[in-house]
């Protein structure tokens, strides 16, 4: 139906080129939301093919999106909150730099996230303040966690596998 180019190889060497989308997309609303490494994140309106709004950065790990909020790990290991209809930031988490985080996955009203030394943060949704950290392995989390109903689901690299709820 349409054919949409998202992010150009910018650059000399064919390392600065590398472009690709290697985040699933998510669609919600007839809007598909893309990232792309080396590139941007877009909104794109599903039937047309046409820009809603795009925001510069490098994605290689993943995004969710809750309610009017477009979670996102970038390149760099920042969490970002982005308004879903407009692109605007509402908030970025800059204190996780190269820390190898995964895709963001909402638990309740956190935000969390699994790092390369086995690490789980949890931010604030409303503001990406953290709440709590825990070492949850001494082995790598290289995979999305997944919230499976409302507890949370962890694998690290050695193939353990942990199960944490929020308790309030």
């Amino acid at each position: 139906v349409w054919q949409r180019t998202i992010a150009f190889p910018q650059g000399i060497s064919l390392v600065d080129q590398v472009v690709g989308i290697v985040a699933t997309p998510v669609v919600q609303q007839g809007i598909i939301y893309v990232a792309t490494y080396q590139g941007r994140v877009s909104a794109i309106e599903l039937a047309t093919g046409e820009d809603i709004w795009q925001q510069e950065m490098s994605v290689y790990t993943g995004m969710t999106l809750d309610g009017n909020v477009l979670y996102v790990s970038d390149a760099n290991s920042h969490v970002w909150a982005i308004d879903k209809n407009d692109g605007q930031v509402l908030w970025r988490q800059t204190q996780l730099n190269a820390r190898s985080i995964t895709a963001p996955v909402i638990l309740d009203d956190v935000v969390v996230i699994g790092d390369a030394f086995g690490y789980l943060h949890w931010l604030a949704k409303e503001d990406g303040r953290f709440i709590a950290r825990n070492q949850g392995s001494q082995n790598s989390i290289s995979t999305t966690p997944v919230n499976f109903n409302g507890q949370l689901q962890v694998l690290n690299q050695s193939g353990e596998l942990a199960n944490y709820r929020v308790v309030t």
